[in-house]
């Protein structure tokens, strides 16, 4: 008899451990109240061809995703044809955000954005989408978490309708454009801020000789 009352005082006081750990999980999902950006997302400028294309990610039921040229429909390539879903719009690339997140119990915490890999799938922490449909020109973009979608806030990127290296803007990438940061460089003539943001070839925040380099190199076929 006292073996089976022991036995049942042991089964009641795991229940009752389970139920008080239930219970202080349960507490300790905050509910965000609202959000602003710390840092800004690194990628601020998306170019023609090297980061977006006109067209979808298509996902077959097999095989690999791939992508297919639609008139006038804008689609990024960050993490394209990562969510199996037909016409999959790619991401919006949020590496390097940080976010502050006030919680309706009044305490705050910064987040970094991060991306989890699940198979084929990109799931992030941190969502995004654009305030309506992508354009050429600068387009704002609404962050946001996947469990409180109503609470937000934006910030701007640039969709460029030319390619990187293509420095005055005529469509193709040539030495035309290389002598023209070449030109910079040396100071005979410089760039305006427009040719400025096409000149930064290799995205280390900076135009040089070595990006004037690598423009002659696509120019002739080199890579």
């Amino acid at each position: 008899m006292k073996t089976a009352k022991r036995a049942l005082a042991i089964l009641l006081a795991a229940i009752l451990m389970a139920s008080c750990f239930c219970f202080t999980s349960f507490a300790a999902v905050k509910t965000p109240k609202s959000m602003s950006i710390v840092t800004l997302p690194t990628k601020k400028y998306y170019y023609k061809d090297t980061d977006w294309g006109y067209g979808y990610w298509d996902f077959p039921e097999s095989g690999t995703p791939s992508f297919k040229a639609k008139n006038n429909l804008i689609s990024l390539k960050y993490n394209g044809g990562m969510h199996h879903k037909y016409e999959d719009r790619g991401m919006i690339d949020l590496r390097g955000l940080v976010v502050k997140v006030t919680y309706t119990d009044g305490s705050s915490e910064n987040l970094s954005y991060y991306e989890t890999v699940r198979n084929t799938t990109v799931i992030p922490n941190i969502y995004a989408s654009p305030s309506k449909e992508y354009f050429v020109g600068e387009n704002t973009i609404e962050i946001y978490f996947d469990s409180a979608p109503s609470v937000y806030t934006t910030f701007k990127i640039n969709i460029l309708g030319y390619k990187l290296g293509d420095v005055n803007n005529d469509g193709s990438i040539n030495s035309s454009d290389a002598l023209l940061i070449l030109s910079d460089v040396v100071d005979i003539k410089k760039l305006n801020s427009n040719q400025k943001i096409y000149a930064d070839l290799n995205g280390d925040s900076k135009y040089s000789s070595a990006d004037a380099l690598a423009i002659l190199r696509i120019s002739v076929g080199i890579k």
